[in-house]
């Protein structure tokens, strides 16, 4: 079996699980499994935020990673104890540092977590299926630098500056993680903004649209 690579867009998230007492990894997951399929992603970290007293940007980033979980295991299509060995075993690289008495304790949460049968399975199915696409986004960045233009005649002296930005986003295909660079200026920068903008608004209003229907919007 191929080793598993945790996407960089998760990492913090399971370094700050793992940073968490015993008693606060199984809570978290407990909840996890009692709150609504209709909860939103920020609204549920919320919860977490304040059953665990922890802040809430740190609660975000552990059910972001969290959740990712049972997407992958079902993308690679390895059974659950199958899919937390493999996990574990990138856990248990040297970047994360964490001692074995650590690693035993987050294996035996995971396992709980996988084997509940709570709303988040739902959820789960919902992200599949919007999932079911060539490519899935991961993250994404954008690297901003500060190029020298010289002079043609005279190299030690500089005529102008530019500014370059470069839109880097990760995403899955085949099973594996890719990456992807994309020049922009300042008119790219404002054009994606607004396309964003676009879709979180369409998103609001298909939402209110069908809040009154009898099946759940995911």
């Amino acid at each position: 079996m191929a080793k598993l690579r945790i996407p960089d867009r998760y990492k913090p998230g399971f370094t700050a699980f793992a940073t968490l007492s015993d008693q606060q990894r199984q809570q978290l997951v407990d909840l996890l499994a009692e709150v609504s399929v209709e909860n939103p992603k920020s609204s549920t970290a919320k919860q977490v935020a304040d059953r665990l007293q922890i802040d809430d940007a740190l609660a975000l980033s552990v059910v972001d990673a969290l959740l990712s979980l049972p997407v992958a295991q079902e993308q690679l299509g390895n059974s659950i104890q199958e899919f937390v060995d493999n996990f574990m075993e990138a856990l248990a690289s040297p970047e994360y540092a964490l001692s074995d008495e650590t690693l035993t304790s987050i294996q035996s949460v995971l396992l709980s977590f996988f084997n509940s049968k709570g709303n988040y399975h739902l959820t789960n199915k919902a992200r599949m299926l919007s999932m079911q696409r060539e490519r899935l986004y991961m993250s994404a960045k954008v690297l901003t630098d500060l190029r020298p233009l010289f002079a043609e005649e005279e190299e030690s002296q500089i005529q102008a500056l530019t500014i370059i930005h470069t839109l880097q986003i990760e995403y899955q295909e085949d099973n594996g993680i890719k990456t992807i660079q994309f020049a922009l200026d300042n008119v790219d920068i404002g054009d994606l903004k607004m396309q964003l903008e676009r879709a979180d608004k369409k998103d609001s209003v298909l939402k209110k649209t069908v809040a009154n229907l009898p099946d759940k919007i995911l």
